[in-house]
């Protein structure tokens, strides 16, 4: 069909124009009054054709990767809408319009150079996946408390200094990423999202560990690491469900008993802080596979260590263990014994020779 050029694909329903260079959209396309699925993805417009308002049967709309810098208000007509992707574009702002969207259950803005977002997405009650990861946001409006049906959000890599309360209104969240921003503090209301099983906090600005999450039992990966913390309450006891927990790159001096509690962990990063020692208590990890304590300040390993019967990673390396304990030798499973950068004796070194001659063979 000639008014559009360059389709790959039409139907009565669906037309995707899929990387075809497209520059421009040829007003005709308002006579595709069926279509219910548009993909534009992968071209080059710099601005949503205003002749897209009128196929209002759509319920898919894909604009991504672009060179999108203006979003008209006419995308408010598409009210059937389920769907709808503007990422990786040039886009500063969207329009209050947005808001009329109120079928959405899917829509990313990830990838631009949003500074704000308006608050009218609060009107998008049906959303259960938003992202709006890579952005220039410094704030989110506490509109989105409304998003009561959300189940994933995606705040990665913005300029956040702080989250509003309102995100405690979303208890359907199994997933919320705020990681790679400017975060000083997260509101205490995040102990409310107890249907979290992901929440990733790295490479933030915290000082304290946030005691709220404590609350968030039902969480299987939780990721705290490259942040300024100097300790882990006792709270992180209660995180019985946790996989893998991640707390590399803060300066934690200690690490608290509870965290033996954790036993269904099978990953754990505590590489890169200032640990001097370790709790017994860390033998209770009867399900860990791969332990990194490697870039801290330990003097010595707990025996306790020897219970860690699953292990099969272990790095300690660049501490100062001048020994190791035996019951290291007592890990059958463990495949990777790393031990470089530390004073050991010779009876240590000898440990360390032979784990690296069964590592080749």
């Amino acid at each position: 069909m000639d008014v559009l050029g360059g389709a790959t694909r039409l139907d009565l329903a669906g037309l995707e124009l899929t990387d075809s260079d497209l520059r421009t959209l040829r007003p005709s396309i308002v006579n595709l009054t069926a279509l219910s699925s548009l993909s534009l993805s992968g071209n080059e417009l710099t601005s949503v054709p205003e002749a897209i308002g009128s196929l209002t049967a759509l319920t898919a709309l894909s604009l991504s990767d672009n060179q999108l810098t203006w979003v008209g208000t006419a995308i408010g007509n598409l009210t059937a809408l389920t769907f709808l992707d503007l990422s990786s574009n040039r886009l500063s702002l969207v329009p209050d319009a947005i808001g009329n969207l109120t079928a959405l259950t899917r829509f990313s803005l990830s990838g631009n150079k949003l500074s704000s977002v308006p608050e009218t997405i609060g009107n998008l009650t049906a959303l259960n996946a938003l992202s709006l990861s890579g952005n220039r946001l410094g704030s989110v409006p506490e509109t989105i408390g409304n998003l009561t049906a959300l189940r994933a959000l995606s705040l990665y890599g913005n300029q956040l200094t702080s989250l509003p309360e309102a995100i405690g209104n979303l208890t359907a969240l199994t997933s919320l990423d705020v990681s790679k921003n400017q975060l000083t503090a997260v509101p205490e209301a995040i102990g409310n999202l107890t249907a979290l099983t992901t929440l990733s906090l790295y490479g933030n600005r915290l000082t304290v560990f946030p005691e709220a999450v404590g609350n968030l039992t039902a969480l299987t990966s939780l990721d705290v690491s490259d942040n300024q913390l100097t300790s882990v309450p006792e709270a992180i006891g209660n995180l019985t469900a946790l996989t893998r927990l991640w707390l590399w790159g803060n300066q934690l001096t200690v690490v608290p008993e509870a965290m033996g509690n954790l036993s269904a962990l099978t990953e754990l990063w505590l590489n890169g802080n200032q640990l001097t020692s370790l709790p017994e208590a860390i033998g209770n990890l009867s399900a860990l596979t791969k332990l990194w304590l490697n870039g801290n300040q330990l003097t010595v390993l707990p025996e306790a260590m020897g219970s860690l019967s699953a292990l099969t990673s272990l790095d300690v390396s660049d501490n100062q263990l001048t020994v190791v304990p035996e019951a290291i030798r007592t890990l059958t499973a463990l495949t990777e014994l790393e031990l470089s950068g530390n004073q050991l004796n010779d009876t240590a070194k000898e440990l360390d020779s032979a784990d690296t001659e069964a590592e080749h063979h």
